[in-house]
């Protein structure tokens, strides 16, 4: 993938407070990109009173569809506008963006973060509550199916001011991770996490992988007797905790396994670290 300095993020938008807290915090890792933000809108549905008051006035149903679009690309404009002016104001370069989908709004954020060349999404995670509820099912789809990088957001003042969290497992995922990370995050601290019995050394070989990728980083210590060497420890769960322990900026992890053919389950590390950081989380694909 080529540098993503000069590349937009793509923003998705729905005038939530989680999507301003996703803007804000993607803001400030994302710093100094273009962004386009992007509402998803879907066709209003209309009350009795107004389909009253259509059939009194002899409008065909043509007629209150398309009013009722109308209306529905006006509130669309204004949520983009909202988007833009939050954007701006948190020191992105933002330009709006609305597209129509009364069924799948995923499929629009992927569409047109592929159509227009996006570095990496920003979603938030919506409805998310730490450590119980799935993704909601928009982030989950845009997660699942991209094959960018995609920012995910859990809640409106989610992250720190310590470093990012690099998961590594010794895979040319996550490798490639890695790489998509410094490219995006720039020259941040950084520390790599590898949970296992070879903890500290595949750690190192991760920290390796990070400063050649632009970070600051180094690797998790991991001395005799540390959790993180438990052979049978949850990657996921040291990740998390290693976030914690450190008020992680951001963390990032790989998207394990997915392929062209885009495979609908992410490897178990990144899907626990997704449902369980509370914290952003950079999920970057293999290729």
């Amino acid at each position: 993938m080529a540098d993503p300095s000069a590349r937009p993020v793509l923003i998705a938008f729905d005038g939530s407070p989680d999507a301003l807290g996703a803007i804000r915090r993607g803001a400030a890792l994302l710093a100094g990109r273009p962004a386009l933000v992007l509402h998803v809108w879907r066709t209003p549905t209309p009350s009795a009173e107004l389909l009253r008051e259509h059939a009194r006035a002899g409008m065909s149903f043509d007629d209150v569809l398309a009013a009722l679009q109308e209306l529905g690309e006006a509130q669309a404009r204004e949520i983009a506008a909202a988007g833009v002016a939050a954007a701006r104001e948190a020191g992105l370069e933002a330009e709006p963006l609305i597209a129509r989908n009364d069924g799948a709004p995923w499929f629009e954020i992927v569409r047109l973060a592929g159509e227009h060349d996006a570095a990496a999404i920003v979603v938030g995670a919506r409805g998310v509550t730490r450590g119980h509820a799935p993704l909601g099912g928009v982030s989950d789809a845009v997660v699942h199916l991209s094959s960018r990088p995609v920012l995910v957001v859990h809640g409106e003042g989610a992250g720190g001011d310590g470093p990012v969290v690099l998961g590594y497992d010794g895979s040319a995922g996550a490798q490639a991770a890695i790489a998509l990370g410094g490219m995006l995050l720039g020259a941040r601290p950084a520390v790599v996490v590898h949970a296992g019995e070879d903890a500290e050394a595949l750690a190192e070989e991760g920290a390796g992988h990070a400063r050649d990728a632009g970070f600051d980083a180094a690797p998790h210590p991991a001395p005799a007797g540390s959790p993180l060497r438990a052979p049978a420890r949850d990657a996921w769960r040291a990740i998390t905790e290693v976030a914690d322990e450190l008020d992680a900026a951001a963390i990032v992890v790989g998207a394990r396994g997915q392929s062209a053919v885009r495979r609908l389950v992410l490897g178990s590390a990144s899907m626990g670290v997704l449902h369980h950081a509370g914290r952003p989380v950079l999920v970057c694909p293999d290729a």
